[in-house]
């Protein structure tokens, strides 16, 4: 028993969930066996509603998903935000493409229902059957809900922000101890359950912001400080912005308010807290009002993004010419010839069996196929973020620290897995002076060649890239970059680029490479003294940062601009390059990365002829 099912299986034992409870308003529990014994397929929708509930996050894992599923994702990201932007007219029409789309089951009518329920309260402000909507939500899932009981309800996420929905709701019909006690539940179940830490961070912020009004009201600044700070860390700590400074301002008010009731003044450390926040609520108030995709209030509304997802139908086509082989050969005795070219169109999905078969064809499906995920290496999951996060802070001695523990455990059984360590260990090597650029360059090829083994050759566009393929290639175009071969780097970092923006997903699924290339390609065009060009790539990565709500590598992005603006020599650009490195200062401060913040704060100091005060 291996993937997704086992997975399931391991974590519903550990949190001591039966299979009925799990699965209850999801499926039968008989479905749900199957699954966990790799005895049958279900939908993503139905993996992504268990996983939920057990407190799990796939978002680190590359996700391939039929044309159709992703059709319906895009839907439903687009759906929601129209409602939430007021085009309704928009939200509506596309909700009639979705209904029709056939075998529309449990979990696809959840989300229907609970979108009418927020055109009647936003568009119509008839909260009443905004109500009933959000409550009728609910119980497609959760047919046993009650108010009083959501401490002890298995519920993922999803069908958490349904029930602040109901508590959005009673407030605005002035029935606020109901909404009080939906949420007081809410808080209770997040605390009674393990969580994987990118999950947590997509609920408990909004649920703490929800709740603090309330306790306001009790004057209860002691918790307001204590839940609100909780959120806060989780928040830096995983780089998100979204409600970010609001729960400082939490914070700050309970602060402000402990020293009035006690009545005194504040502590050296107190105002020294104090400060620190109100420095940090001013600079992402800043960044957002320049670089924000929707007004702050809707924050609440949103969810930071982080997974990356590829269609099966452009795997497959990738695939097939890479093999030179005809459709009518691959397709020989697994599906008609017409079959094919419709799938490889993206006019229709393959069932399970077919992907695997035509995989195998192609000596694909070890590497390629990502339906399942590995369970051994999902629960090295969690070190392996930390490890990836400290390479993106550029925090090397934390890296190597993490590295080492890892590399015990992870297992060399697959090609990826052989890539992503000789990566690593390369990576290590090269910033703990064991080797030389050059000798850095030669074994990133080595590790490409792994799965790449006609790279030299190969065109990049035209190759089904996996993530580390992908960062390997930028290791090896940042390497000639140092070595000032920008040219050699454009040749890697463009195709990449053209990979892409031209991917049958949209970018917000990309949201790693995506940033990754406006970054990299920014800073060469800097470096070759085209700074229009440089200025343009970077624009678009911190606005990226902001739509996603990921925030960690964005004083980065801040940084290489205000050095763009700087070299560019004109100036009219002093007083903004200078504004712009404050704030990538500040932020990186905010983040705890003392590595970029030195970095900023050096070149400030020695190139600006200014020094940041803090």
């Amino acid at each position: 028993m291996d993937g997704i099912g086992n997975i399931i299986f391991k974590e519903r034992e550990k949190a001591g969930i039966s299979q009925e409870k799990l699965s209850e308003g999801i499926c039968s529990a008989t479905t749900l066996s199957r699954l966990e014994w790799n005895e049958q397929n279900i939908s993503k929708w139905h993996i992504d509603a268990f996983m939920q509930r057990l407190g799990r996050s796939q978002d680190n894992f590359w996700t391939i998903v039929h044309i159709g599923d992703y059709t319906l994702m895009e839907q439903r990201r687009k759906i929601w935000s129209h409602i939430i932007s007021g085009d309704y007219k928009a939200a509506e029409k596309i909700m009639k493409e979705y209904e029709s789309a056939g075998n529309i089951e449990n979990l696809h009518e959840q989300f229907l229902v609970k979108c009418r329920g927020m055109i009647k309260a936003r568009k119509e402000h008839d909260w009443q059957n905004a109500l009933e909507l959000f409550l009728k939500s609910i119980t497609i899932t959760v047919p046993k809900f009650a108010a009083d009981r959501v401490e002890e309800l298995v519920i993922g996420r999803e069908e958490m922000e349904i029930i602040m929905l109901m508590a959005e709701a009673y407030i605005s019909l002035e029935e606020e101890e109901k909404a009080r006690i939906l949420l007081k539940g809410l808080l209770k179940n997040i605390q009674k359950k393990e969580w994987d830490e990118e999950e947590l961070v997509k609920i408990y912020p909004k649920v703490v912001k929800n709740f603090v009004p309330f306790l306001k009201k009790k004057d209860r600044y002691e918790e307001v400080i204590s839940i609100c700070k909780k959120a806060v860390e989780l928040l830096v700590d995983n780089g998100i912005i979204f409600l970010l400074a609001e729960l400082m301002e939490c914070v700050c008010w309970g602060l402000e308010r402990r020293i009035e009731v006690e009545e005194r003044r504040f502590s050296i450390q107190e105002e020294q807290e104090h400060e620190q926040f109100k420095k940090h609520i001013g600079v992402l108030d800043d960044l957002w009002e320049e670089y924000g995709n929707f007004p702050k209030e809707d924050m609440v509304y949103y969810t930071n993004v982080q997974k990356d997802i590829s269609v099966s139908n452009e795997i497959i086509a990738k695939c097939r010419k890479l093999c030179n082989l005809s459709q009518e050969k691959l397709s020989e005795d697994i599906c008609t010839v017409e079959q094919l070219s419709r799938i490889e169109r993206g006019k229709c999905s393959p069932m399970e069996k077919s992907y695997r078969a035509l995989m195998e064809k192609m000596n694909q499906a070890q590497e390629r196929n990502r339906f399942f995920i590995n369970a051994q290496e999902y629960y090295l999951h969690e070190k392996m973020r930390k490890v990836e996060r400290h390479i993106a802070e550029a925090e090397y001695k934390k890296t190597f620290d993490e590295w080492v523990e890892l590399r015990k455990e992870l297992p060399a059984d697959s090609l990826n897995n052989q890539q992503y360590i000789a990566r690593y260990d390369t990576l290590l090597k090269y910033y703990n002076k064991q080797i030389c650029i050059q000798k850095a360059i030669t074994e990133y090829k080595q590790a490409l060649k792994i799965t790449m083994p006609d790279y030299e050759i190969v065109d990049i566009t035209k190759w089904p890239l996996s993530r580390n393929e992908i960062v390997l290639l930028n290791n090896i175009a940042n390497s000639y970059c140092m070595l000032g071969n920008i040219e050699q780097a454009k040749q890697i970092y463009y195709p990449l680029w053209e990979t892409v923006l031209k991917s049958s997903t949209d970018t917000i699924y990309h949201i790693t490479e995506y940033r990754m290339m406006t970054y990299n390609i920014g800073i060469i065009e800097g470096m070759a003294q085209n700074y229009g060009r440089a200025k343009e790539m970077l624009l678009l990565g911190i606005k990226y940062c902001m739509m996603a709500g990921r925030i960690e590598v964005l004083p980065r992005f801040l940084f290489a601009m205000g050095w763009t603006l700087k070299s560019e020599g004109k100036e009219e650009n002093d007083e903004k390059a200078r504004n712009i490195l404050e704030q990538a200062f500040y932020l990186g401060n905010m983040l705890n990365l003392s590595s970029i913040c030195n970095e900023i704060y050096t070149y400030c100091k020695e190139e600006c002829h200014f020094r940041i005060r803090y």
